[in-house]
């Protein structure tokens, strides 16, 4: 699975209306996984949130969306509560010299936890129990609910009412069809929890306070890479090279696309399995052709040494193909100021290249 990255950086303040919002940490446990502990149990381990079913307040509803966790509760349900839990996962890297790469692991719980305003929780409470939401059925139990999005967050509620206990999950509500009163209510109510809130500036307030130099995600697909003030230094110090790569990017991908593709060109089946970073030289030629990371074989993946000087052979031979029809990229008429950096390999089903454009730009810091 591809990851996003994102580099940021944040000034921000650690109070909130009076109150002194701390950051807190707990190390992951890798006992605790969804195939051994609830929901709920992991909630409670990880952020000393009471599991639900066993709540002392009569009414508690907890709603979880992708890296913020809400609670509402009381104890004679008119007079409510509520705690806005914002959190991340702070993720350690390593070298990993057998496969001679960097790879990344969990390695704790970042999080806070906020009094909400108190005028804002009733006034949410009446909205959610006016709405319907307590009689919608979980998403399995909706007929012609749809699953199995890519990268589409859901909504999660866990209520308490008296005695009873219910459990509403809701992948990806944004996907499904207009024609379901349960999307209309799901989202209704999200959307009231978001802006009555404000859970996407508390959020970023949170991403501000993170400590600099480490990598967080929140879903294990979108990764932040947090500045520290030596980075951020230095990374201001290419901010003419990134603004100017920026404003040629359309050019660039226009004429390396035409170059390439405007070529008559018969590959062999073993140019369809191979990606290549390219670096165009100032003058605006091919300077530079590679195969990327994490695509050269190794010895001990190959079933044995023969298939692996054979995987050695169909590299070589498809480098020179790409080389060949890379040479016929001209950008001279740019005059760069610096050198350029793609990726290209061969889409077989389209039968024609691909050029991917990983640079970092980060035009609004």
């Amino acid at each position: 699975m591809k990851v996003i990255l994102l580099l940021l950086f944040f000034v921000s303040k650690y109070s909130l209306k009076g109150q002194v919002v701390v950051l807190k940490t707990k190390l992951i446990d890798e006992n605790y996984t969804w195939k051994n502990y609830t929901i709920s149990q992991i909630d409670s381990f990880y952020f000393s949130l009471q599991p639900i079913q066993n709540s002392d307040y009569k009414t508690h509803i907890r709603i979880s969306l992708t890296g913020q966790k809400i609670d509402f509760f009381s104890d004679d349900k008119v007079n409510f509560k509520g705690v806005l839990t914002n959190h991340t996962v702070e993720y350690k890297t390593f070298y990993d010299k057998e496969n001679k790469q960097n790879n990344s692991i969990e390695y704790q719980k970042v999080f806070e936890q906020i009094q909400l305003d108190p005028i804002n929780v009733q006034m949410f409470i009446s909205k959610f129990f006016e709405s319907g939401q307590l009689n919608l059925q979980t998403d399995s139990l909706i007929p012609n609910w749809k699953t199995g999005f890519l990268h589409c967050s859901g909504i999660l509620y866990q209520l308490k009412i008296d005695n009873d206990n219910t459990f509403q999950r809701y992948p990806c509500p944004w996907g499904q069809n207009d024609s379901l009163k349960a999307k209309e209510i799901i989202l209704n109510n999200y959307n009231d929890l978001k802006s009555i809130f404000k859970l996407d500036s508390l959020y970023d307030s949170f991403i501000g306070k993170l400590e600099g130099g480490k990598t967080y995600s929140n879903d294990s697909y979108v990764f932040t890479y947090k500045f520290n003030d030596k980075q951020l230094k230095q990374f201001s110090k290419t901010k003419p090279l990134r603004e100017y790569l920026f404003s040629i990017k359309d050019t660039v991908d226009y004429k390396i696309n035409l170059d390439v593709n405007n070529q008559k060109f018969d590959f062999d089946e073993i140019a369809y399995y191979y990606m290549f970073d390219i670096t165009i030289s100032k003058n605006g030629k091919l300077e530079k052709i590679e195969l990327s990371n994490g695509q050269k074989p190794k010895l001990k993946e190959s079933l044995n040494f023969k298939y692996f000087l054979d995987d050695k052979k169909k590299i070589r031979i498809c480098k020179k193909e790409f080389r060949t029809v890379c040479k016929k990229i001209d950008l001279g008429f740019l005059n760069l100021e610096y050198k350029i950096y793609r990726t290209i390999f061969f889409d077989k089903n389209l039968n024609e290249f691909k050029i991917l454009d990983e640079t970092v730009y980060l035009k609004n810091q």
